[in-house]
């Protein structure tokens, strides 16, 4: 098992899922994922206002006290969190195969990211998403 060191702490390797309310595509995905022998998380909506790298284990960040009330995210999220570039492809790989549920925002936790709110790491990927697909419109989605 590989684990990643950000700010000093070891990360286990885990992937953060956001808004996958189908329990039929949850169940599908820890299927898919068990070979990998990654630890999966469903991030419930409450926790959308605390830091990402709170949420990947890195409890010394500050994370606010009050739970999150508004909406839900537009659209499916994963963080891939201590995870090498080979393990990245292989998630990756897995979630081109059929029958799995379609994520088109994914990120990597990073010291940029860490301390940015879930709702943040959201509408950055958004922006990116938009980016990506007014350069290249024609591109397809991993």
């Amino acid at each position: 098992m590989f684990q990643s060191v950000l700010k000093g702490v070891i990360l286990r390797e885990t992937l953060l899922f956001f808004n996958f309310p189908d329990k039929k595509q949850w169940i599908r995905l820890q299927q898919a994922f068990l070979p990998l022998k990654l630890r999966l998380k469903k991030i419930p909506k409450e926790d959308y206002e605390k830091p990402v790298g709170y949420l990947a284990g890195q409890k010394e960040l500050p994370c606010p006290l009050k739970n999150y009330e508004g909406d839900e995210l537009d659209a499916p999220m994963l963080v891939m969190v201590g995870l090498d570039r080979f393990r990245i492809d292989a998630v990756l790989s897995c979630l081109r195969s059929p029958g799995m549920p379609k994520i088109d925002y994914k990120a990597v936790l990073t010291p940029t990211n860490q301390s940015w709110s879930v709702l943040q790491l959201f509408e950055e990927l958004k922006k990116e998403h938009i980016q990506m697909h007014i350069k290249n419109p024609s591109s397809k989605n991993l």
